[in-house]
């Protein structure tokens, strides 16, 4: 279930929305940066990096929750509201930190 202003930057490395997955309003789910190495260039034309972003079955995603790149978020887990998972999160765990780091 997706609620009301959730974003979800696909880019097609977003590979899977399991089943069963809730996703709390302004929760955004991002597979891409922005390239800014090159202080000699515009970052809007130094390009970006995409890694794949995997939400396994049966995850609840709290309210304004920030999902980055490269991220893979294991069956059962539940992320709580704000929250920034920068890294994966391992099956049935839970995330309530504003920077999950394992």
């Amino acid at each position: 279930m997706l609620n009301e202003l959730v974003y979800l930057n696909g880019y097609s490395d977003l590979k899977k929305i399991g089943s069963n997955v809730r996703i709390g309003h302004r929760a955004s789910i991002y597979t891409s940066d922005h390239n800014f190495s090159d202080p000699d260039m515009k970052i809007k034309d130094q390009g970006l990096s995409h890694a794949e972003t995997v939400i396994e079955d049966d995850v609840f995603i709290g309210a304004g929750t920030h999902i980055l790149k490269g991220v893979r978020v294991g069956k059962g887990s539940v992320i709580g509201t704000a929250a920034v998972v920068t890294k994966s999160i391992p099956r049935t765990q839970s995330c309530w930190e504003i920077q999950r780091e394992l």
